[in-house]
């Protein structure tokens, strides 16, 4: 057996996310939101990654891939660990690797704590949905519960284009065709583009990361598709900024017509640390469109969207801060870690005063 497989059982017993190779260096592990050494493992030298590589029989074309670029991308599953993410890279012209563990099933939508008001998007026919984050968010997550829904209780047919692919849906109700870029289709806008002629109802792109593929996905949603992607943004007002970033001055304005038509919902999401420190709760603003919205969109006052969130209740619109404000009034999470992640800390001073929080 590769002796990085090896630590790798060992290390799924400490309920860890995230674990770390670096040649000439000890396994490190992430813990909730801590980096953590393990003392106990031996140092990883380069004969420790060729095993690995053997072990998994890593193709000449992602060797390759590492050689050209530096890096690569590989989803996997492991007998007795279960579905990885790995990214192998060099740092200091010597290999590492950063490997994401999975649950070897898709969480249901309630085991993670999401907002109930999210179960819409799973009844929505068309426009394109946004699950926005920073790295290491969950988004990847939350879609997967969102589209397995869909899987186990309609009848549609569904397609995941993938960098990797991360989860493999069981059978249900729906078709799912899970399309892994590099393997099964060039790039995301390759691949969402194919499957326009593929009779699709859902298209999940696993990110938006450049001017071609935001336009397709506008497209796809255009012609009658519900499309779900992923963007890294801190907010949901920043995330239409984001998106209109990659286009220059006079295309703007039509950018923002069409998004302003055929947006339906924005989520940005965090994961906080709980209150006595073993648990994670997701947080989100979300963003359901209404008149008010698709207007300071189409007119490219994306920055007087909060105070919309603020009023938003009745579309199912909420502010970051209120639902910061919610999770310290369920004694999940303190304070302090509350007012460390906000995007507005007047606005969540606000709330602590009206819900008497001291």
């Amino acid at each position: 057996m590769s002796k990085l497989i090896d630590i790798i059982k060992r290390a799924i017993t400490l309920e860890i996310t995230d674990l770390h190779f670096h040649e000439g260096k000890r396994p490190y592990v992430r813990q909730l939101t801590k980096i953590i050494k393990l003392y106990n493992e031996d140092i990883v030298v380069h004969n420790d990654f060729i095993e690995f590589f053997d072990s998994l029989e890593i193709s000449n074309e992602k060797k390759d891939e590492l050689h050209k670029n530096g890096s690569f991308d590989l989803g996997l599953v492991i007998p007795e660990v279960g579905n990885l993410r790995l990214n192998v890279y060099y740092q200091q012209n010597k290999l590492a690797c950063s490997i994401r563990l999975l649950p070897s099933s898709i969480p249901s939508f309630y085991s993670l704590n999401l907002p109930e008001e999210l179960l819409r998007i799973t009844k929505m026919q068309s426009g394109l949905v946004l699950i926005t984050g920073l790295t290491g968010t969950g988004k990847t997550t939350t879609i997967a519960s969102l589209i397995n829904e869909i899987n186990m209780q309609q009848a549609k047919h569904i397609i995941t284009i993938e960098d990797p692919i991360e989860y493999h849906y069981p059978e249900g109700h729906s078709l799912v065709s899970q399309r892994e870029v590099g393997a099964d289709c060039p790039n995301f806008c390759e691949g969402l583009r194919a499957s326009l002629r593929q009779d699709p109802d859902v298209i999940v792109i696993g990110e938006m990361r450049d001017k071609e593929t935001i336009l397709t996905a506008i497209e796809a949603a255009e012609s009658g598709h519900l499309v779900l992607s992923t963007i890294h943004t801190g907010s949901t007002a920043s995330t239409i900024d984001r998106i209109i970033s990659y286009f220059s001055d006079e295309e703007k304005n039509h950018i923002c017509s069409k998004l302003s038509m055929i947006l339906s919902v924005v989520v940005s999401q965090q994961l906080l640390v709980g209150k006595t420190y073993d648990t994670i709760y997701p947080c989100q603003e979300i963003m359901f469109m209404n008149d008010s919205i698709r207007n300071l969109i189409r007119e490219g006052k994306c920055h007087q969207i909060y105070s919309f969130l603020q009023i938003g209740k009745d579309y199912g619109c909420i502010s970051l801060e209120e639902m910061l404000t919610k999770l310290v009034i369920e004694e999940k999470i303190t304070k302090e870690t509350a007012l460390s992640h906000c995007n507005n800390p007047s606005a969540l001073e606000g709330y602590f005063r009206q819900y008497r929080i001291n």
